[in-house]
């Protein structure tokens, strides 16, 4: 079952990359009046859809309770054509059967994998970041990994029993409400040791900032 998994600290770059990232996708969305700041990969996106969700075909179960981690990475490329195991991200993020740590195995993973420069980390990210991860990464075409921690004061995603903790890596691939009410931030869980958790689902945008404090984001 799902347990808490093991975060690292983050370096005053890779604090620095997620920033920038953020600031980048908020003047390509019109959130700041800096003016616009072409991003690549990505054009300059001046309306964007009220939601949008990518495509989540061919994504799978993970195998057991603790590799969230690796599961979540796998479907996530898959996305970019690239079909790898989970073996062998096991091994790339360093899981053990205490988790799969949050630190920079991550970006350097899913760049290495995919071929890109695009996954930058950030921790505890406020709602405008995670919003940019949400909107910003969608648009572009990229899902990315979101590693949370579930209680009765931080909420919970969808199918957890609300009685006890829970640490999760899941894969962020959509968001609705850009334009009118709530926000909500869509995702797929690949754990299906509960009756109700697997598959495509979306919780509120305020649920993810409590959600992932002190935990994070690989955008």
């Amino acid at each position: 079952m799902p347990s808490r998994q093991p975060v690292g600290q983050p370096t005053p770059e890779e604090i620095a990359q997620s920033d920038l990232k953020a600031q980048r996708v908020a003047a390509r969305l019109g959130w700041t009046d800096g003016g616009p700041l072409l991003k690549e990969p990505g054009v300059m996106v001046s309306d964007p859809p009220n939601a949008m969700t990518l495509s989540t075909a061919n994504y799978i179960p993970q195998p057991d309770g603790t590799t969230c981690g690796p599961t979540s990475a796998h479907n996530l490329l898959l996305n970019w054509g690239q079909n790898v195991s989970i073996d062998h991200l096991k091994i790339d993020l360093g899981w053990t059967t205490n988790g799969t740590p949050l630190d920079s195995d991550w970006p350097t993973t899913l760049n290495d994998h995919s071929a890109s420069t695009y996954y930058v980390i950030g921790w505890s990210p406020s709602e405008t970041t995670t919003w940019a991860a949400f909107v910003g990464d969608t648009l572009d075409g990229h899902p990315f990994i979101l590693l949370v921690s579930m209680s009765p004061s931080r909420g919970y995603l969808y199918g957890y029993p609300q009685d006890r903790e829970w640490g999760h890596y899941v894969t962020g691939n959509g968001y609705s409400g850009y334009r009118s009410g709530t926000k909500y931030g869509r995702y797929f869980d690949q754990y299906n040791g509960l009756a109700y958790t697997y598959g495509e689902h979306e919780v509120p945008l305020s649920t993810w900032v409590t959600m992932l404090y002190q935990n994070g984001i690989v955008w």
